[in-house]
């Protein structure tokens, strides 16, 4: 046999990326469809009406500011196992912003509307296996991007929650009150950087021995993490009719609540959480509006992102499934 004849292992990894693309499409396809037939034409039209065309754009720029600053963590995890463009290890894989963008992209698109157990892990798994990283640094990578959600969460909610007092719907009751919460918050964030700052020694993950990122990567981290979740934020409270009682800490706060809530239960979005919390801060105020604002919102978030999304990799996976039938007919 041939050396450098593809084995049948080798044409059947090289088939199972456009197959899983075909799965993820269609999934994301049925999500879409499930959500427009749960939006009636007179919600969206009264939700688009109670917006100014100004904030509509303004709005829109913030999603796309949004998900080119979510890149910055995968370009963070990239570096911290090693394989960034600009400081990979000898005999490693070096991976360009361009690959690291587009399956950061990808991954965020999809798993903030389906979840990232079900999509944004498996996209970075397979993208990144077909670049060469080994299993190990996958795992490290796939939890450096899990510990930037979190660490963005202390950090901004941490403050927010601090100085804001936020309103809980009596379904939601938790311990504390959301003040001492935003203490904890920033209690923990002290200690992770502490930790990243001193503890030199390795950590045990899933098997694995992984050092805490070091001070630089650690401020990097927070700083792209924070910008995130501000930016979502903010892109939540420019929907939001004028005059509203609420403060725009309060519906930072109230956001970071529901997305916490998301992630603790991969409830996608936070879908009835966000509203449920905040039509009790804004109680009152006009309901349905609110929900017109929110429902614009997920779109412009949430929707059309999944939209680009699935475009994006349809395109890669054709690309790919033709160089699979070139692989297995030659």
């Amino acid at each position: 046999m041939n050396k450098n004849e593809p084995t049948l292992v080798g044409r059947l990894k090289k088939i199972a990326g456009p197959v899983f693309g075909l799965i993820l499409f269609s999934v994301a396809a049925s999500f879409l469809y499930k959500k427009t037939q749960e939006i009636t034409w007179d919600e969206f039209a009264a939700g688009v009406a109670n917006i100014p065309l100004a904030y509509h754009l303004l709005a829109c720029v913030l999603v796309a500011l949004n998900y080119f600053v979510l890149t910055g963590n995968d370009v963070l995890a990239v570096q911290f196992v090693g394989a960034g463009s600009s400081g990979a290890e000898e005999g490693r894989p070096r991976l360009s912003y361009r690959k690291v963008g587009l399956v950061s992209f990808l991954a965020y698109a999809f798993s903030n509307n389906i979840g990232a157990v079900a999509a944004g892990i498996p996209i970075r798994v397979r993208f990144y296996s077909g670049w060469g990283l080994g299993t190990a640094q996958i795992v490290a990578l796939l939890a450096f991007t899990s510990l930037s959600f979190w660490v963005g969460v202390c950090m901004v909610g941490g403050v927010v929650l601090s100085i804001a007092e936020i309103p809980m719907p009596p379904k939601i009751d938790l311990p504390v009150s959301s003040r001492i919460l935003g203490f904890t918050l920033l209690a923990a964030i002290a200690l992770y950087a502490a930790l990243c700052t001193w503890w030199r020694r390795p950590l045990p993950l899933a098997g694995l021995k992984l050092l805490p990122p070091g001070p630089a990567l650690m401020r990097k981290q927070i700083v792209v993490a924070s910008m995130d979740l501000i930016l979502v934020a903010t892109t939540l409270y420019v929907l939001l009719p004028s005059g509203i009682s609420a403060s725009y800490l309060q519906v930072v706060g109230v956001y970071l609540l529901a997305l916490a809530a998301a992630m603790l239960t991969q409830v996608p979005g936070g879908l009835g959480v966000l509203e449920a919390i905040l039509l009790t801060l804004l109680a009152s105020s006009d309901e349905a509006v609110i929900l017109g604002a929110l429902l614009i919102f997920r779109i412009y978030y949430y929707v059309v992102p999944l939209l680009v999304a699935s475009v994006v990799l349809a395109t890669v996976e054709v690309r790919s499934t033709r160089a699979a039938r070139k692989l297995l007919s030659g």
